[in-house]
């Protein structure tokens, strides 16, 4: 398994692969240390870290003439929502353009029929929802609008549709719209304390969710 990684980011694997996982910048947290970017092993498999940057498009090319992927995930993100309003340049940069320029990589090194590439989208995407979807508990589907209320998810929502134009392009491009999920590499305040709170809004005020 091969992992881009910047400074002080962590990666993480549990089976041995071709795989090229992108992720971002980490504190402190539990796994592997990038450490000299050599090969570490992790169970069965092996971590080869290789320095780079998803705002840097011939870092990019480099790595994945390097590793020579047969799949990429692509979980590289500014992803703290609140953040994004105080840092909306760099979090578009990061999370919309930096999706735009690992697809035109797999494209300018006629990459698109080998590689399989998996975006991780948000479910930021689908924003503020009407009072119909308010009182199902917030419950999305595929038939859910999307209606972004931050520079995160507008940077995210540029992200998915940039993947389903590259899929169209000929790419193997998916996109994955992720809920909730923790690691120590998020936010200072856990989603989950979010739905907890959404609960006792909707037990105070006696809401039902059906």
């Amino acid at each position: 398994m091969h992992g881009l990684i910047r400074h002080h980011s962590k990666v993480y694997s549990q089976e041995p692969a071709r795989r090229l996982l992108l992720t971002t910048p980490a504190g402190n947290g539990n796994g592997n240390d990038a450490g000299n970017g050599h090969g570490h092993g992790h169970g069965t498999g092996e971590i080869h870290y290789h320095y780079g940057d998803v705002l840097d498009s011939f870092s990019l090319i480099k790595i994945l003439r390097d590793a020579n992927p047969d799949e990429i995930y692509h979980l590289a993100a500014q992803s703290h929502v609140g953040l994004s309003f105080t840092t909306s340049l760099s979090t578009s940069q990061v999370d919309a353009l930096g999706t735009l320029r690992i697809l035109e990589a797999i494209q300018a090194l006629g990459l698109a029929n080998k590689i399989r590439f998996y975006n991780a989208c948000s479910s930021e995407v689908y924003g503020a929802v009407n009072q119909q979807h308010a009182l199902k508990m917030l419950t999305q589907d595929e038939n859910t609008p999307f209606n972004p209320r931050s520079p995160y998810a507008v940077a995210k929502l540029y992200s998915y549709y940039t993947t389903v134009i590259f899929r169209d392009r000929g790419v193997f491009a998916v996109n994955g719209i992720l809920f909730n999920h923790e690691s120590p590499r998020r936010g200072t305040i856990p989603s989950s304390l979010f739905f907890l709170f959404l609960f006792l809004l909707f037990s105070l005020f006696s809401v039902s969710p059906v």
